[in-house]
């Protein structure tokens, strides 16, 4: 399916695109890919990810070719190179990943993980997010010991805790 859209600013052309960071590092047929998309989208306005696939990939049928396309678009690689089509910084798509990893049902904390090296690794980990984070004790939430492990109800409150020796304790 084909998706029409208005001209924007601010994105790089082909030439432009094929030299960023995001688009060497797609495989051949990842690159292949988002120039045919990118270059159907410039040629003729249309976003149509089943020609980019039927261009890249040898997927046979239509509906094959349908999917391969739409899986690919979902891939991380790609939707980097086409945020830096569309002209957002490296910042910007990588927030907009993290975003997208927030929100999706699959999480693990192997991708939390490496989503957090390659903020560390790029410098954009700031202040308070770059040290451990301290627990706060207020009116509302008592104080747990060092070593011991807080039980909590579906509410997020603090109900009880179990020491390092085995001791329960209901609050």
């Amino acid at each position: 399916m084909a998706t029409t859209t208005a001209p924007l600013t601010g994105r790089l052309t082909l030439d432009e695109l094929s030299e960023t960071v995001e688009f060497r590092q797609l495989t051949a047929k990842q690159s292949l890919f988002v120039a045919t998309y990118v270059k159907n989208f410039l040629d003729h306005g249309v976003l149509d990810a089943s020609f980019a696939a039927k261009t890249a990939y040898d997927t046979g049928s239509d509906e094959v070719t349908r999917i391969t396309g739409y899986k690919t678009l979902a891939n991380p690689k790609i939707i980097l190179a086409l945020n830096r089509f569309w002209g957002d910084s490296p910042e910007e798509a990588f927030l907009k990943l993290v975003e997208k990893a927030l929100y999706s049902r699959k999480i693990t904390p192997s991708r939390i993980a490496a989503l957090k090296l390659y903020s560390d690794l790029k410098g954009w980990t700031a202040g308070a997010l770059a040290g451990p984070v301290q627990a706060v004790e207020t009116p509302e939430s008592p104080a747990i010991p060092a070593g011991a492990r807080a039980w909590v109800n579906k509410s997020g409150v603090v109900i009880g805790y179990r020491t390092a020796d085995g001791l329960d304790v209901r609050l």
